[in-house]
């Protein structure tokens, strides 16, 4: 449900990994839970991880022609690869003004804006990024925004803007874009990795050589929130006000010392060790732990969470 609620309104883009063969997918469209399960079921997601990555671009499906083929066809055991490509061709269509009119579309009926995100990674030790992603946070916050840190289920951690707010601290207006610019999202993301650059120095005072921009480009994409990293098997967590307090009350003897795991207990597990070096947890409580992280957080638009809800529509 966690997953569904985010990736409704965005392209999704499945990772299989299988340790030597990676493939993905693109160009998904998540329109009910049933669906994400069909289209795990064809990556044979029992035998293999598969992570789940979203836009940071917001869209409206219903405005589309048509919608994005089945990974497999009908009574066959490959993938739908000739339908595939056709929908492709579609879609590069659609991504700027041009392309709709051409197809009778209204740009900015389909393309309703964009999430800016800072994504940053420390593989010796995954807290570090914490640290990063935490300075950009209480920076944005300090600014009266309302950002959201996910930890990214292995080496990193993210920083989610809302859509509006995220204009808003650009000076962008997406109508106003959409009606000058050839490549609206082109340029918005060209701008929006610019912003990305900016705060993280100002919030850091240091130039971060492992920040990723790519989330903030034309269709660039980032870790979807509680899907499962395909590397890791760790969950991709949204961290409460609380959680940030945890993970910067750890001593900085410990900080080098946490992996991955210890940082997933210390979040969802349900042994709260205040060093977080304990095992990594079952799989059945976990489920249970990420419906409740699913039903406080501001995804689910039954939350009473005061934080705004940017994704949704």
């Amino acid at each position: 449900m966690g997953c569904w609620a985010v990736s409704h309104n965005r392209e999704v883009k499945w990772l299989a990994n299988d340790g030597e063969v990676v493939a993905g997918f693109r160009q998904r469209r998540i329109a009910y839970s049933d669906s994400m399960g069909y289209d795990l079921k064809c990556m044979d997601y029992e035998n293999r991880p598969i992570g789940m990555f979203v836009s940071s671009a917001i869209m409206n499906w219903k405005e589309l022609p048509f919608y994005p083929p089945n990974l497999r066809a009908s009574g066959k055991p490959n993938y739908n690869d000739k339908a595939l490509k056709a929908y492709k061709a579609s879609w590069d269509l659609w991504l700027t003004p041009q392309g709709c009119r051409e197809m009778g579309m209204n740009f900015k009926e389909v393309w309703l804006g964009r999430n800016m995100i800072w994504d940053f990674d420390s593989p010796e030790a995954p807290l570090l990024a914490f640290e990063y992603a935490d300075k950009v946070g209480e920076y944005l916050e300090g600014l009266g925004y309302h950002p959201l840190i996910v930890f990214s289920g292995n080496k990193g951690f993210h920083v989610w803007l809302p859509h509006d707010e995220s204009a808003e601290l650009a000076g962008i207006d997406w109508e106003v874009l959409a009606d000058t610019e050839d490549d609206p999202l082109r340029v918005c993301g060209k701008i929006y990795a610019e912003y990305v650059s900016e705060v993280a120095y100002e919030a850091t005072g240091e130039h971060i050589p492992l920040m990723d921009l790519s989330p903030n480009y034309r269709q660039g994409v980032i870790r979807c929130p509680f899907s499962i990293n395909e590397k890791s098997g760790q969950v991709v967590w949204p961290l409460t006000t609380q959680q940030r307090e945890q993970l910067r009350a750890i001593p900085a003897n410990l900080v080098q010392e946490m992996e991955v795991h210890h940082i997933g207990e210390l979040l969802h597990g349900d042994t709260m060790d205040n060093q977080g070096l304990g095992e990594a947890p079952t799989a059945v409580p976990l489920e249970k732990t990420i419906t409740r992280r699913w039903e406080q957080s501001y995804w689910n638009p039954t939350s009473s969470s005061s934080l705004q809800r940017p994704t949704m529509q």
